[in-house]
């Protein structure tokens, strides 16, 4: 009688574990560290907004996504296609090659790992 019992304990833990899905979630973000607002234009598939105005000393989300599975590993210079950046009469276009990004990674305790990209300019 224990092992008809101990069999149906672990075929529904396997059940269980095999039900929880990891999710990797990518938030992107730019702050302007400049003493000006800034006028961005985002160019990327995954962009909230096409365009926006980011004040003095402020951060805004402009990207994310969300797949399946538990990624460690994300490269942020992948979140954006290109930025084009104006403030007063000066515009710069901002490439992931030329873009200082800062990055952080996190594993929250319901199995969503969340990897955030912010493009600052100073």
């Amino acid at each position: 009688m224990k092992l008809p019992i101990n069999l149906a304990l672990a075929t529904i833990t396997l059940l269980a574990i095999g039900c929880t899905k990891d999710t990797t979630e990518y938030h992107g973000f730019v702050k302007n560290n400049t003493k000006n607002q800034i006028h961005v234009e985002i160019f990327s598939d995954d962009s909230l907004v096409d365009t926006l105005y980011v004040n003095a000393e402020e951060s805004k989300k402009i990207a994310y996504s969300s797949e399946e599975g538990d990624f460690e590993i994300y490269d942020c210079s992948s979140f954006f296609d290109s930025l084009v950046v104006s403030s007063g009469d000066s515009m710069v276009t901002i490439t992931p090659s030329t873009a200082e990004i800062a990055s952080s990674s996190d594993q929250g305790s319901d199995g969503t790992r969340t990897h955030e990209c912010t493009v600052i300019f100073k």
